[in-house]
């Protein structure tokens, strides 16, 4: 979390090539070469030096200004808004998520709902299979999950906590990063290991896809005409 003109903005960089464009972006190509912040190690290792150098871009930008700046080089980012712009959230408030609370002297406070709304139904209703055999399991909401990392996953994760038929997309070599997140830690198992990988991943299935290649992207086209729920944490021009 860093200062900006007019209040904060998160900064979520964890990944190298992130790192070697912050470093462009920021007009500080030399950290590239700095052995403190040669990987996420050193650089979580020497956080208030590379606070430091953050904060003299930062606090120069609006908040959305560092925002879209950020976001238009593909580092995650965030403007954190303030107490007033959250209570009068467009997005919180079509979804219905305040509340209104009375306190035992009678004052009136808006206050989060319930995380999250389950609604009961009978079974599923399956609809037909297109194009012949599937690999989708009989009776279960069917998930296309073309998502990395956290937000995305954990969705996929929750609907497969459900029941549902969760079939992962990854790209070759490596697979979704979060496969890959322990090797950072030191004397900690390179792959596969860490909790964040093995909660994200938790009752899912997975394909390895190339989506470059011309099979690979017909293999995904198949897999979504047969789906029910199409998941994906990219930005649109990626997705595009």
């Amino acid at each position: 979390t860093l200062p900006a003109a007019d209040g904060y903005i998160g900064l979520h960089a964890a990944l190298h090539g992130q790192w070697l464009t912050l470093c462009r972006l920021i007009g500080r190509p030399e950290l590239v070469s700095d052995p403190r912040f040669a990987s996420l190690f050193e650089r979580c290792a020497h956080i208030p030096e590379l606070d430091d150098i953050l904060r003299d871009w930062s606090s120069g930008r609006d908040r959305f200004e560092a925002f879209h700046e950020l976001q238009a080089n593909r580092i995650p980012c965030s403007a954190h808004p303030d107490m007033a712009e959250l209570l009068a959230s467009p997005q919180l408030s079509a979804r219905g998520f305040w509340h209104a609370a009375t306190t035992p002297s009678g004052r009136q406070l808006s206050v989060p709902g319930a995380p999250a709304r389950v609604r009961t139904a009978s079974a599923v209703e399956s609809t037909p299979m297109r194009g012949g055999n599937t690999p989708w399991r009989e009776g279960a909401l069917r998930v296309v999950d073309l998502s990395m990392g956290w937000a995305g996953p954990m969705v996929g994760t929750l609907l497969a906590s459900f029941g549902a038929d969760v079939i992962k997309i990854e790209a070759p070599p490596g697979g979704d990063t979060y496969r890959w997140c322990a090797q950072f830690v030191p004397g900690f198992p390179r792959c596969n290991d860490n909790y964040s990988w093995q909660l994200t991943a938790r009752n899912k299935r997975s394909i390895v896809l190339d989506i470059k290649h011309p099979d690979g992207y017909a293999a995904l086209l198949r897999l979504v005409a047969t789906a029910d729920v199409f998941l994906s944490n990219f930005p649109p021009a990626v997705l595009e």
